[in-house]
């Protein structure tokens, strides 16, 4: 298997996991109701916590995208290889 195959297969398994952990952290955050008598320091934590989770999906994005890009790096090198001529 190609060397980029590789790593963009573990671009895509650490993304996964990524996912599934901001998930994890997004489904213990408390939900705020409208006329919440919290204190300012607890609604700051769930603002933090809020912004933890915007960055992990980002980051997952990016590496989606990574390894998107290595694939298709693979593909125009395979192809171009392919099609020149042997002899």
């Amino acid at each position: 298997m190609n060397r980029l195959v590789r790593i963009a297969l573990t671009l895509f398994v650490s993304a996964t996991i990524m996912v599934f952990l901001v998930n994890r952290r997004l489904q213990a955050i408390p939900k705020i109701e409208p006329g919440d008598s919290r204190s300012s320091t607890e609604l700051d934590q769930i603002h933090s916590e809020v912004l933890m989770i915007n960055v992990g999906m980002g980051l997952a994005a990016i590496m989606i995208a990574g390894g998107l890009a290595l694939i298709i790096t693979v593909i125009v090198r395979t192809r171009k290889s392919s099609a020149a001529p042997h002899g």
